[in-house]
């Protein structure tokens, strides 16, 4: 791992300007609306967490910068650090394996490259996973952290359909119809029973990638070696 407090710093700091313009772009504040509606998806509520994630990080670089000085441990919360970024990843996947190709299945309006889509689908979470891989400290998972990872996206999962089992009207398709699910592959009403396998699917590549991180950390000593100053 890189110990080096001021690059961390400077990364993290970066990393949350960047996520916040993202969503505020998403969430419409620069064009002088907010759009409220925006929090009930996964996609703003990820970003949303890995924003604090970042805060937090960033004061307690900095606290540590000015207090221990410019070399030392810049991992902190390690294990959370880690249920982030494969929560946020799930953003990733989902929109880019899932939602894109559906999406230019129905229409060929959509706009990949503006500024708040690659920003909250894409940069949001490798700027997570990279300060992961170059700052936190290693062989400080548990076993648990594996499933952990699991709580917030089922809660998610779970409040979102009983948002729409109650009539929640989240949008109209090109056919006037209402959908009321924020997301086709666990619409019941326009999937059926593949919402189960979707969400299955899902699931088991969660528990995949957290174990895979979960080996990285114990066999991959992420350090850094400083050499011996002569006097």
């Amino acid at each position: 791992m890189i110990q080096d407090r001021r690059i961390a710093l400077i990364f993290r700091a970066i990393s949350f300007i960047l996520i916040l313009t993202g969503l505020f772009a998403t969430i419409g504040i620069f064009r002088g609306e907010f759009h409220y509606v925006s929090f009930l998806y996964y996609t703003v509520q990820s970003n949303f967490l890995v924003l604090l994630l970042f805060l937090y990080l960033s004061l307690t670089t900095f606290l540590e910068l000015h207090i221990k000085g410019k070399k030392g441990s810049v991992g902190f919360k390690s294990r959370f650090h880690m249920i982030c970024v494969i929560d946020i990843f799930l953003t990733f996947f989902v929109y880019w394996v899932l939602l894109v190709p559906q999406s230019f299945s129905m229409s060929n309006d959509l706009n990949l490259w503006s500024y708040d889509n690659l920003m909250v689908h894409a940069i949001a979470p490798v700027l997570c996973f990279v300060d992961y891989i170059l700052f936190s400290d290693s062989k400080h998972l548990k076993y648990k952290d594996t499933y952990l990872t699991l709580i917030y996206p089922i809660f998610y999962l779970a409040g979102m359909s009983i948002l729409g089992l109650s009539g929640y009207t989240f949008g109209y398709d090109s056919l006037g119809k209402a959908y009321h699910y924020p997301y086709f592959f666990f619409d019941y009403d326009r999937v059926g029973l593949m919402s189960i396998v979707y969400i299955f699917a899902l699931i088991i590549l969660f528990i995949v990638i957290s174990h895979l991180l979960y080996l990285l950390d114990k066999k991959w000593q992420k350090k850094i070696i400083y050499p011996k100053i002569k006097s």
